[in-house]
């Protein structure tokens, strides 16, 4: 008997069944397990909700979502992992209809005679896509001088300082005086 590697979907269809026309709260919890069932290898743990705000009537589902919480992800500087905090909207329409169309990021078309629609991919894309290109620790940001990721940020910058100035030129009447001038007030911060 083969194993069903799909029901962990479940727990991520919006089930519109038997709801009543008009507004209705839902929420669904992202946890660590969630990522483990995409080929994604940049996110380590998850600590996301989703609320949903769901306005049903008989042409279309109209949801507007907000994701809160933190991925954990690794540092662009240190490689050290910590959690990111994450907060976006996104809204999604599903109009009933009598084919199946999933290829526009806001406007779905479902089956009319559908029970359900599974936002499984739809909360992963909304995710991974709204992670900035760059993802530093904010330990690293914020300077936090008892962080071991702060003192490996700053040994780093001293080595790569001192490999600027030994490249550099050590007459300075060589220089042209509009870059002494920039030298200067490099110099004083």
């Amino acid at each position: 008997m083969k194993k069903d590697n799909t029901r962990w979907r479940k727990a991520y269809k919006l089930n519109f069944f038997g709801l009543k026309d008009g507004v209705h709260q839902l929420s669904f919890s992202i946890e660590e397990s969630f990522f483990a069932h995409f080929p994604v290898d940049h996110i380590h743990g998850s600590r996301m909700t989703v609320d949903v705000e769901l306005n049903k009537n008989d042409r279309h589902l109209h949801m507007q979502m907000s994701f809160t919480g933190s991925l954990q992800v690794a540092c662009d500087v240190s490689i050290d992992l910590f959690w990111l905090e994450q907060t976006y909207d996104a809204t999604l329409i599903a109009k009933f209809g009598d084919y199946e169309d999933r290829d526009d990021d806001e406007v779905w078309v479902i089956d009319r005679h559908a029970h359900d629609v599974d936002l499984t991919d739809y909360f992963y894309e909304t995710m991974v896509l709204n992670l900035p290109s760059r993802r530093i620790n904010p330990d690293v940001i914020n300077g936090d001088k008892d962080s071991d990721v702060y003192r490996a940020y700053v040994e780093y910058m001293d080595e790569q300082e001192d490999r600027t100035k030994g490249a550099q030129t050590t007459d300075e009447e060589e220089i042209d005086p509009r870059w002494q001038a920039l030298n200067a007030l490099k110099k004083d911060k």
